[in-house]
């Protein structure tokens, strides 16, 4: 078991201290939520290639979202390095991508700040002409992304992710959301904006205080003494994570791989879906089973070798075709026979704005 954290230890408060933006934030005590008479109006960037909410937002990248309902207008409400947030996709057309809007809770918050927060979560930054030209070089995927045009990778906060996926392993969608949103209100990170429930994942010296047994409590189960690890190092700076961004994919990935509880598949969702390692291919078993039916002739293989299939096939933009594979696989399950939450994935991808193919 790790050591417990002294709140008055010089070198975790000069740690604590060099954490990034968005932690120095979530303090233990509740997120504090202006009215919402005050919010400025939406921004709106124009989109340049089609983008699918629902199926980015909310189906294995990410956990903390909001789906809209018929109160909400459309609008995706969550968390974007810190800052209450709401997205939704409008205009959209058979010949146009449309416009997503974006509002930020905070009104001190300017909006070029916003719009910028939000294009890099979205990752509205990436070439994504260059890289459709590329994974279109491989027939089957070809043919996939004419029915997934608007999935895109998400770039999320590091820590944030690397917490989310220790928390998710084994675990089904609504369990995981409800330990995430466990976690934030024991941590008072938790607060209401535009009348739904928002909650950030705490800071690490936040998590490492509250110690294992708190998170078993509060219902991680086996998760708990590895989340508790985790924050305990990242806390004390044995672990920079912002600079595995900068090594090489192996490195980085080994270095993930040393934290308790992250195995290959943890470590290449880490490393894809916040550290802008998109040559990363994680491999559960939807991933396994597209590689195995679309591209093995059903050989049956083991998951290391079809990760590194992946990477090498794919190339720098594995982690695209990894979630193209991924959503086509459940897709396919789900028409052959009736998933457990079936019902619910057709209905938020009712939502979803009109494909360009």
């Amino acid at each position: 078991m790790g050591r417990r954290l002294s709140t008055r230890s010089p070198r975790l408060m000069y740690r604590h201290r060099r954490l990034i933006g968005w932690a120095m934030r979530c303090r233990t005590g509740s997120i504090p939520m202006p009215s919402d008479e005050v919010r400025p109006q939406a921004i709106r960037i124009e989109l340049t290639y089609p983008l699918d909410l629902p199926t980015s937002l909310d189906e294995g990248q990410a956990f903390g979202w909001t789906a809209p309902d018929a109160e909400t207008d459309g609008w995706w409400i969550g968390i974007v390095y810190g800052h209450a947030v709401r997205i939704r996709h409008v205009d959209a057309k058979a010949d146009n991508p449309g416009v997503i809007e974006v509002s930020a809770h905070d009104p001190d918050l300017p909006n070029d700040s916003t719009a910028e927060m939000v294009t890099r979560y979205l990752r509205l930054d990436d070439d994504y002409t260059r890289i459709r030209q590329a994974l279109s070089e491989d027939p089957v995927l070809a043919e996939i992304m004419g029915r997934w045009p608007g999935l895109t990778l998400l770039r999320q906060e590091p820590w944030e992710c690397l917490a989310s996926f220790i928390i998710s392993a084994q675990c089904h969608l609504p369990r995981i959301k409800r330990n995430m949103q466990n976690l934030a209100e024991v941590c008072g990170v938790s607060g209401t904006a535009w009348e739904e429930t928002v909650y950030r994942v705490p800071d690490p010296v936040a998590v490492a205080r509250l110690g294992e047994a708190q998170l078993r409590r509060i219902g991680l189960g086996f998760r708990a003494p590895f989340l508790d690890s985790a924050a305990i190092r990242i806390a004390e700076g044995a672990v920079e994570l912002g600079e595995l961004r900068t090594l090489p994919y192996e490195d980085a990935k080994n270095v993930l791989l040393t934290f308790k509880g992250i195995g290959p598949k943890i470590a290449d969702c880490i490393l894809a879906f916040s550290l802008d390692h998109t040559e990363a291919f994680a491999v559960d078993r939807w991933v396994s089973r597209a590689v195995t039916r679309l591209y093995l002739t059903g050989k049956k293989t083991p998951e290391d070798k079809i990760a590194a299939w992946g990477r090498e096939h794919f190339g720098s933009y594995a982690a695209y075709a990894q979630q193209l594979l991924f959503q086509e696989e459940r897709e396919v399950a789900m028409r052959e026979r009736a998933l457990p939450g079936s019902i619910m994935i057709r209905q938020r991808r009712q939502n979803r704005a009109p494909s360009i193919a």
